[in-house]
């Protein structure tokens, strides 16, 4: 084997291990988000790959064939196949220079407009270079396969865009100093100088083939694809740069995702102290003085829209509000605190007595807040007469609640007959009463409930639930044994699946 075969040899497979390179990069650095931008640089690099590729492969071809016509047949696709390279290169390049602008926000577009003319008059030269190669005798003798004095303008062609390519590279790179980083500088100069260098080794070759002889290269190899071992050291060098600014990046990333994630985590901790500190925890333990009850608030997140409360209204009356804020979360959240600041002002101003005009001012209240927010809340109440025990309850949207009649030893619907609360300013509310017996309950609660899932995506429904409340009630003679009945069976139902909504139950014992 002579040494220029070998060369060629060596240098196919430099060009086979850059695409393989390059193809494991795409695939796996390319999945992060931010190294995406950067796919096209890639794209030129495998191309480069293939070019590398063929110029070796044809040059093997051209020195294993015994025909000689058939070698110079060879060596012209294989100095095509050289064109298509530089080409190739060309575009990495230029690619690059747009990329150096964008990434120091300078404006591209007219850039974009005189880079595209220039790649598009180079495309039509090497055209034209790879036609004059293949199909004439004005760059190689057919007979010979030596290069013709006409052919030094191939040459030529390569050392003027060499030329033009290092200017703009080198006056675009000093223009933006200082807003390049220095990993993306000593990257983007491996890639220029490296490919400077298989542009002198062209031209020696030529130079040499052409005017002292054209076996020197049989006996040192060529020194063309000696040029290409550097172009293809500096693109794999570039592999290394750009893995490591890629991992610079997504460590940056995360690490700002983790100062934002502590100082998310940091305001969720606050408004969820915010929230229990006006969860009315103590008044419900006054309020179970007089009342048989229960509750549990179980929020989606660390803060929910959930919103109860308990009031005690003169001696004897005891108020009690259950209700539904839109949303989720911190939003959700918000509303619930204008829904208690609400309430407890209208108690203060001693508008509390008519619930359904009561419900109306509050209606007027928080629309005016809530207004061109699509935002609302569905509330259900009941106000408890200590001394007669009668029952006034008034339902905002809310869905339907349930009570159990002992007597009847059955479950009813208390149906919503009022629209929401924000949205219609001026929408009127009435209230209803129910006749009751010592014995019977009321499971009030939040839609999150009946709209809880089992493992196979099934929601309890309203059907299920009630089902769930009249076996409680059967079970428990108080409001905490009823409601962990109810908590037990909705556990069972579940299976632990995650909810995707708060879930609030309040039962009362009359």
């Amino acid at each position: 084997m002579n040494v220029e075969l070998a060369s060629y040899i060596v240098g196919a497979s430099f060009g086979l291990f850059l695409c393989v390179q390059y193809i494991v990069f795409y695939f796996i650095l390319l999945a992060n988000m931010d190294a995406k931008k950067n796919k096209s640089d890639v794209v030129y690099i495998a191309l480069i790959g293939v070019s590398i590729m063929a110029y070796g492969i044809l040059g093997s071809l051209q020195m294993l064939n015994t025909d000689p016509y058939l070698q110079v047949v060879f060596y012209r696709l294989k100095l095509s196949a050289g064109v298509i390279l530089l080409s190739f290169y060309v575009l990495l390049l230029r690619f690059i220079l747009i990329l150096i602008k964008d990434m120091t926000f300078v404006e591209t577009d007219e850039y974009k407009e005189s880079t595209r003319k220039y790649l598009l008059l180079m495309t039509g030269v090497s055209v034209v270079f790879i036609v004059f190669i293949i199909f004439t005798n004005l760059v190689i003798d057919m007979d010979t396969g030596t290069y013709r004095l006409t052919g030094l303008i191939y040459p030529a062609f390569f050392v003027i865009i060499a030329i033009i390519e290092y200017i703009e590279f080198y006056r675009l790179l000093k223009k933006e100093e200082g807003k390049i980083t220095p990993m993306n500088r000593m990257r983007f100069k491996t890639i220029l100088w490296t490919g400077i260098v298989p542009v002198i080794f062209a031209l020696i070759e030529i130079l040499i083939r052409m005017f002292v002889s054209h076996t020197i290269t049989m006996q040192y190899g060529s020194f063309f694809m000696y040029g290409i071992f550097f172009l293809s050291l500096g693109l794999s060098l570039n592999l290394m740069f750009e893995y490591m600014s890629v991992m610079t990046r997504m460590s940056e990333t995360n690490r700002k995702l983790s100062t934002l994630n502590k100082q998310i985590l940091d305001e969720v901790r606050t408004a969820q102290s915010l929230q229990f500190s006006l969860l009315p925890i103590e008044k419900q333990r006054e309020i179970q003085k007089h009342v048989d009850m229960e509750i549990s608030y179980m929020p989606m997140q660390s803060v929910g829209g959930d919103y109860y409360d308990f009031y005690q209204i003169g001696d004897n009356k005891i108020l009690m509000i259950l209700g539904d804020a839109s949303g989720h979360g911190i939003y959700a959240a918000m509303i619930w605190a204008m829904l208690k600041v609400e309430v407890e002002e209208i108690i203060e101003e001693n508008q509390i007595s008519d619930l359904a005009q009561a419900f109306t001012l509050l209606n007027k209240r928080i629309t005016r807040i809530l207004e061109n927010t699509y935002s609302y809340a569905t509330l259900f109440s009941c106000m408890i007469n200590l001394e007669d025990h009668n029952l006034t309850y008034i339902s905002a949207g809310h869905t339907d609640q349930f009570y159990y009649s002992k007597r009847d030893d059955s479950v009813v619907k208390i149906r919503n007959r009022n629209p929401i609360i924000g949205t219609f300013k001026n929408a009127k509310y009435s209230a209803d009463g129910i006749s009751n017996a010592p014995g019977d309950a009321i499971l009030m609660f939040t839609d999150g409930v009946i709209e809880g899932v089992n493992p196979e995506g099934m929601q309890i429904g309203d059907r299920r639930l009630e089902d769930m409340f009249l076996e409680a009630c059967r079970n428990g003679d108080n409001a905490s044994l009823i409601l962990n009945n109810m908590l037990s069976s909705i556990e069972e139902f579940t299976e632990g699946t995650i909810q995707h909504d708060d879930r609030t139950m309040m039962v009362i014992k009359l």
